[in-house]
């Protein structure tokens, strides 16, 4: 079995990003989605790192909103949302004690999330 994994910092060239800034030249969106968008077309799975699972920095910024958007738009896009074994513990630790508020706890933080203030290296990203 292949498996694919898109991490932006080595799918997307940043020193090319970095070199551009410096020059003070902007980063076309379209072509940052182009690419994100057709390597998620071909790999049909879209891993979201949630940690802390209580305020998942994920959820902070900007791309990562946008990403997993753009995954749930997909008919054929596979979502999983994974925890580092610590966070997982403590949340299943949670569920032992009484899973109908630790879940509510989840779907809470999960839908607190907030695009208008997420976070942009780019000013322009936000647009």
């Amino acid at each position: 079995k292949k498996v694919y994994v898109w991490i932006c910092c080595l799918c997307n060239n940043q020193h090319r990003v970095v070199e551009m800034k410096k020059r003070k030249e902007d980063i076309p969106f379209e072509e940052f989605h182009k690419v994100f968008h057709g390597r998620v077309t071909g790999i049909r799975h879209v891993l979201a790192m949630m940690s802390p699972w209580t305020g998942p920095e994920y959820l902070t910024r900007v791309w990562c909103i946008f990403e997993l958007f753009t995954a749930s738009m997909m008919e054929d896009c596979k979502i999983t949302i994974e925890m580092p074994e610590r966070e997982r513990e403590d949340f299943l630790e949670g569920l032992d004690e009484d899973a109908l508020i630790h879940a509510d706890k989840l779907f809470s933080v999960l839908s607190s999330t907030d695009v208008e203030s997420a976070e942009a290296s780019v000013p322009s990203d936000r647009d």
